[in-house]
């Protein structure tokens, strides 16, 4: 161990650490978990089973993968991508997009210039925010709209569009399909087999707000809630779960059990699958995730990683590097500035500071004060 440039490796059966002061790197590996760590470019790979994590604080970058669970982040355009079986995930923070994927649905959606595709089955929907396009198919239903030239192109049972000029938001539905637009205060809502809609141009009644687009969409279990300014999207295939704002980007996705959260100038990421969670933030990076008994929490200002595996915790913090690690009965804890070691395995114990080294251990009967 030195002061300035502290490395620290250490194994127990299955575990492994490196830190270094300046560029505070963690490697650990309990089985089959991993994590790396940097202060100034946090990074973080975490593996268990099939859990993986790389993270980045100033292009955060995370891949992920749980079974078929994965995501991807970068901290300036801000990239998720989440696979559940058949669920992917993919977003940017400036230009927002959002490919997602249960069975047949798929979104995509851009911040500036908003894009939507969704399939649910035979529906699909494409969206454009200043040139507003809009695609859809359920069974014979198809729709076709642009802002400054408007079309229209419909075939369905029950279905009955309406749509208006400059500004122009269009929602499908397989059977029963209705939606009511106006040029400036565009509101639509739009429900399955029943459906049931009240609005106003300036003071809409029920899901509806005046100026800001808001579009409620659901097929069967596919539901969707936008906004033009503000862009919200909110969508459920069975248990599958969007929620999107252009300003502030935020996506909650929940695929039966996969939850993610996120927000563009503090992007955030909440994901569990089963007993996965992660939540992210990107000026303050934060990280939590569970798999099982894994956790990890990081922040990029202050760099803080929470690990436990079965019996394994880390916690790190980048100015004043702490690292708390248990196996079993293996303890390590340590700081930067004054580096403290402290580490247990059954009868053993190790205390150090880095100006002033002080090591107590105790094997049975053994003890050593320097």
């Amino acid at each position: 161990m030195c002061s300035r440039d502290i490395e620290v490796f250490m194994c127990s059966r299955d575990i492994e650490v490196f830190v270094c002061n300046r560029d505070v790197e963690v490697f650990m590996c309990n089985r089959d978990v991993e994590a790396f760590m940097c202060s100034r470019d946090v990074e973080v790979f975490m593996c268990s089973r099939d859990v993986e994590v790389c993270m980045c604080s100033r292009d955060i970058e995370v891949f992920m993968c749980s079974r078929d669970i994965e995501v991807f982040m970068c901290g300036r355009d801000v990239e998720v991508f989440m696979c559940n079986r058949d669920v992917e995930a993919f977003m940017c923070s400036r230009g927002v997009e959002v490919c997602m994927c249960s069975r047949d649905v798929g979104v995509f959606m851009f911040s500036r210039d908003i894009e939507v595709f969704m399939c649910s089955r035979n529906v699909g929907v494409f969206l454009f925010s200043r040139d507003v396009e809009v695609f859809v198919c359920g069974s014979d239903v198809e729709v076709c709209i642009c802002s400054r030239d408007v079309g229209v192109c419909m075939c369905s049972r029950d279905v009955e569009v309406f749509m208006c000029g400059r500004d122009v938001e269009v929602f499908m539905c397989n059977r029963d399909v209705e939606a009511f637009m106006c040029s400036r205060d565009i509101e639509v809502f739009m429900c399955g087999r029943y459906l049931n809609v009240f609005m106003c141009s300036r003071d809409v009644e029920v899901f509806m707000c005046g100026r800001d687009l808001e579009v409620f969409m659901c097929s069967r279990d596919v539901e969707v809630f936008m906004c033009s300014r503000d862009v919200e999207v909110f969508m459920c295939g069975r248990d599958l779960e969007v929620f999107m704002c252009s300003r502030d980007v935020e996506v909650f996705m929940c695929s039966r059990d996969v939850e993610v959260f996120m927000c563009s100038r503090d992007a955030e990421v909440f994901m569990c699958s089963r007993d996965v969670e992660v939540c992210m933030c990107s000026r303050g990076v934060e990280v939590f995730m569970c798999g099982r008994d894994l956790e990890v929490f990081m922040c990029s200002g202050d760099v803080e990683v929470f690990m436990c595996s079965r019996g394994v915790e880390v916690f790190m913090c980048s100015r004043d590097v702490e690292v708390f690690m248990c196996n079993r009965d293996v303890e390590v804890f340590m700081c930067s500035r004054g580096v403290e070691v402290f580490m247990c395995r059954r009868g053993v114990e190790v205390f150090m500071c880095g100006r002033d080294v002080d090591v107590c251990m105790c094997g049975r009967d053994v003890e050593v004060f320097i």
